[in-house]
């Protein structure tokens, strides 16, 4: 899975790049060349409905644009505040449609997740234990899936999965602990079934 984290060198020429939209909105196509991509397939992973995703992530730039005068620079990517706008468009979606939650995710990242969770003893086939992981999956809070989603899907560093999620740094890696040990929990109880 490609990490997706950025240097800080990167995040401060980022954040270069933010300011000068901030004094004149038509130097943002920039950001929005960089971010467009990824903020798409992040949305689309999450309604599976391409026209869809891209008139969410359409509004998730608009806002951004709108509102980037309110962006201020916190030693994060300009990435977490989009990220942050798509979640909350992705929410609003799933609440006024009443549709269900979809998620949808490499076998890569599938993998990397089935790993973290893994018991040492446990000496099941590693597709076994994937299919009771996606299983299990389900069994998870729409906001606890947003934090593996964030983690393991999207490979967001804790800082910016607090960023995005609003809460502390030490306060997501606590929360992502324990929805694995939760995970950890499901699965241990799906194979004693």
């Amino acid at each position: 899975m490609e990490t997706k984290h950025q240097t800080i060198s990167e995040i401060e020429a980022e954040w270069a790049l933010v300011q000068k939209a901030q004094k004149d909105p038509a130097l943002f196509a920039p950001l929005y060349n960089k971010h467009f991509k990824p903020i798409f397939l992040f949305i689309f992973r999450r309604i599976s409905e391409e026209d869809l995703a891209g008139d969410l992530t359409a509004l998730v730039f608009s806002k951004a644009l709108y509102n980037l005068h309110k962006y201020s620079y916190r030693g994060l990517p300009f990435s977490a505040w989009l990220y942050r706008i798509a979640l909350n468009e992705i929410q609003a979606y799933y609440r006024q449609s009443k549709k269900e939650r979809v998620v949808s995710f490499s076998s890569e990242a599938l993998s990397i997740l089935s790993q973290d969770i893994r018991e040492e003893e446990n000496t099941q086939l590693q597709e076994e234990r994937e299919q009771q992981l996606l299983l299990s999956l389900e069994d998870l809070s729409e906001e606890e899936m947003v934090y593996i989603e964030l983690r393991f899907f999207e490979g967001r560093s804790f800082k910016e999965i607090a960023d995005i999620q609003q809460v502390t740094e030490n306060n997501a890696k606590v929360k992502t602990y324990r929805i694995i040990d939760r995970l950890r929990k499901i699965l241990i109880r799906k194979q004693n079934a």
